[in-house]
C-alpha cells in the first residue's frame, strides 16, 4: 500500500517516467561548483545516459512504503478503539514521519512527505467507522433457595 501511494505521489508531482535520453537532466539537479563545467565521459554518456526519475521514484518509494511498514495502521483504524481521534497515533505518525525524512533529497519534497503523513493519520482516524464497545452484561439477582 505504501508503494502504491509513493507511485500515487509521484504522479502528484508532475513526476512522470523520462525517456533516458534526456542527458542534461542529471547535470541540471546534481550540485555544481561555481564556474566549473561538468565533465561528461564520452563512452558512458553516449551509450547509457543518466536517469534522474528512477532516484527520485526509489526516495519517495521508500518513503511512504517504510512508513507504512513500521507503523501499526490497523490499529488506528478498529472499529473498537477507545476513542475516534487519538493524539498518541498522531504523535507516532510524526514521530516516524520525521525519522525517515532523510530519505527523500530536498526539503521541498520533505515538507510535502511529512504533511502528507501527518494529514492522513488525521484523516484515516477520523473517517474510519467507530463502534463503542458494548457495556459488560448485568449480573442477574441471585436467590437463595434455603434463606427462610
Amino acid at each position: 500500500l505504501g508503494l502504491g501511494i509513493g507511485v500515487l505521489a509521484l504522479w502528484l508531482d508532475g513526476q512522470l517516467p523520462t525517456s533516458t535520453w534526456d542527458a542534461e537532466a542529471f547535470y541540471r539537479l546534481a550540485p555544481a561548483v561555481p564556474g566549473a563545467q561538468p565533465r561528461k565521459h564520452p563512452f558512458y554518456d553516449a551509450f547509457y545516459p543518466p536517469n534522474t526519475w528512477l532516484p527520485n521514484a526509489a526516495c519517495w518509494l521508500s518513503y511512504f512504503g517504510l512508513m507504512f511498514l513500521v507503523l501499526r495502521w490497523w490499529k488506528d483504524v478498529e472499529e473498537t478503539r477507545p476513542a475516534r481521534f487519538s493524539v498518541m497515533a498522531l504523535a507516532a505518525t510524526c514521530f516516524w514521519a520525521f525519522l525517515l525524512l532523510f530519505l527523500l533529497p530536498t526539503s521541498r519534497e520533505r515538507q510535502i512527505g511529512f504533511t502528507t503523513m501527518a494529514l492522513t493519520s488525521v484523516i484515516v482516524q477520523l473517517c474510519s467507522p467507530r463502534r463503542r464497545p458494548l457495556p459488560p452484561p448485568r449480573s442477574k439477582p441471585v436467590r437463595l433457595r434455603l434463606a427462610g
